[in-house]
Formats: C-alpha cells, structure tokens, sequence
C-alpha cells in the first residue's frame, strides 16, 4: 500500500531576483525602468538558448519573445535587417508599462570560397557592423507617459542611468538578437541599490513573495 505524503517540502529558488517588482517598478525614473527591462532581456534570452549551460538569475518577470534574426544578403556583400522588440513590464493593479523599438542592423559577409571536391565552403559568415534605431517609445501603465527616446526633448533624470548608457544596452539587446558578439552592458551596483531601498517601502508585498517561495511560486533571494 502506498503511503500519502501529507507535506512535501516545496522550497525552491526563485528564477527572478525581485518578482514582486510590478509593486514598485514604477517609482523609478523611465530610463531605469527601460534598463532593468532590457538587462533581464538580455538573461532571459540567453537563458533561452540551448547552447546556455549555466542559467542565470533574471531580474523580474516581462513578457517578450525570443526570435533571432539574421542579415540578409543583398548580393553585393552587405546585409541589413530590421525588426522589433517590444517588452511588457508588469506593474501594479495588473496593468503593464511597455517599451519597444525597431531595430535596423547593418552588415556584411566574409568572403565566400567554395570548396573543392570533398572539402567543404569555406566563408560567407554575417558580420555585424551597425545597430541603429527607427523609433524608441516608452509607456507607462497608466497610458499618462509617453517617451520618444529619440526625440531629445525628454530630459534624463536619473542621476544613475543616462542616455548613452541607455542606448548602448539597446543596441547589446539588438546585436545579441543578430547572434552578434558584443560586450554585455554592466547592471549598476547604485541602480541594484536604490531599487533595494525602495523594496523597503513595501514590506508586505516583499514578505509576501517570500512566502510564496515555500510553495514554488515566485519568491526574492
């Protein structure tokens, strides 16, 4: 006869480092939203991979696809292609900010050698040069606030993130969709810190996603 398990231990890590995010997000400035929106991207997308051995901790829950891209020939040599990237951030009373824009990479290809008899082709790989935007629009949950990034009429008020750092890791988060190599933006230690203080303010959601851990949902570290 097979005995009933009556508890089970159900404690387990979480895959997000603030997953009550949605309760706070929204005290930061927009550019520190659309960072911290774009880095956990950047790990979930490589979470994704098949290729990833060693998972990484995402920052907070978003909701985007994790489509590749590729260069396309245009029978001179050079490659171009152009998508979007959209993300929606959860925040609360179940509504979502959003950020997306259009990426336009630009490229070439290495030179192309056709094998010989029982040897393989040799060349023709995709190597990106430029990553460039089309549009860059954020809104926030309540529909109020809408940025153009590209107009620079939007003055950064962050004392942590600016725009070039903010630009810079939209251009990794495009690169890396074009299976480009490039070097992965830092996560700022102050930028770590302040959102650390605001969860500060909300004790009881943060108890609440702790608790949650011990039976398998989402929990904090």
């Amino acid at each position: 006869m097979n005995r009933i398990k009556l508890f089970e231990d159900f404690s387990t890590e979480s895959k997000y480092l603030w997953p009550e995010a949605m309760a706070w997000m929204e005290d930061l400035h927009p550019e520190e939203i659309c960072y911290l929106t774009l880095y956990t991207s950047i790990i979930e997308y490589k979470n994704s991979s098949r290729y990833s051995s060693v998972k990484e901790k995402c920052l907070f829950p978003i909701k985007t696809d994790n489509r590749s891209y590729d260069l396309e020939d245009d029978d001179y040599g050079d490659g171009t292609c152009s998508f979007e990237l959209t993300y929606e951030i959860p925040s609360r009373d179940n509504k979502e900010c959003s950020l997306s824009f259009e990426v336009v990479g630009k490229g070439h290809f290495t030179e192309f050698i056709r094998g010989g008899y029982m040897e393989p082709d040799e060349g023709g790989d995709p190597i990106l040069d430029s990553v460039d935007f089309e549009y860059i629009y954020y809104l926030d949950s309540d529909q109020d606030t809408e940025i153009d990034f590209l107009n620079n009429s939007y003055v950064f008020k962050s004392d942590i993130i600016t725009r070039k750092d903010l630009f810079n890791i939209m251009e990794y988060a495009g690169a890396e969709r074009i299976e480009a190599e490039t070097t992965k933006p830092e996560l700022p230690q102050k930028l770590i810190d302040k959102c650390e203080e605001i969860r500060k303010n909300y004790p009881d959601v943060v108890k609440g996603s702790n608790l949650l851990n011990r039976f398998g949902a989402m929990g904090t570290k």
